[in-house]
């Protein structure tokens, strides 16, 4: 009988905190819906609010608690993250 052996499968976690200043964010699921659908690079990251510069060079100003972001690192990895997993 042949030994069943178990493949290594690499698991990416979504780390604790994660620094998103610099990336590439979608919100999505937001309290505003005019917010829904909002992608660009953040630009300045604070307590209460989050700057994205637009695909368009228009710069939106959103509540941190008001949504949920996918964050694009390297264009490879793509995670859904929450207000409490971003680095203040």
């Amino acid at each position: 009988m042949p030994s069943r052996k178990r493949r290594r499968v690499e698991r990416r976690t979504i780390p604790r905190k994660l620094n998103i200043l610099y990336r590439f964010v979608e919100c999505v699921n937001c309290r505003n819906r005019y917010c829904n659908g909002i992608k660009g690079l953040v630009i300045d990251v604070s307590k209460t609010n989050i700057k994205i510069l637009t695909i368009f060079g228009d710069i939106v100003i959103i509540p941190l608690d008001e949504c949920m972001y996918y964050v694009r690192i390297r264009n490879k990895l793509e995670f859904l993250i929450n207000p409490r997993q971003i680095e203040k």
